[in-house]
């Protein structure tokens, strides 16, 4: 469910200039560790998307090999996030660092 609304936030912040792309597991047992490895060691940020506690997140962060660019969020009662909460969270994490 949150994977759809991600789909639609990524063609979102494209067309605001913020470079932004989606991996979605379709399967998380094996988790896909190998769509991340071309991403290790560079300077991208991962924002991790769950209506849960942030159980994928730890695996990202394994994938990733370190958890200095994984970010978690979720909506603060555990329920599915808004397109305009996530979108929000983005644009947060693309003016970082700028």
């Amino acid at each position: 469910i949150v994977g759809r609304i991600c789909k639609s936030i990524v063609a979102k912040a494209r067309k605001e200039n913020i470079k932004l792309g989606l991996i979605r597991p379709i399967m998380i047992s094996p988790f896909p560790n190998e769509a991340f490895i071309p991403f290790r060691n560079k300077d991208i940020k991962f924002l991790t998307i769950e209506m849960n506690y942030g159980l994928m997140r730890k695996d990202v962060i394994l994938a990733l090999g370190n958890e200095k660019n994984s970010y978690f969020f979720r909506n603060k009662f555990g329920s599915l996030p808004s397109s305009k909460e996530i979108l929000e969270e983005v644009r947060k994490l693309s003016m970082e660092g700028m």
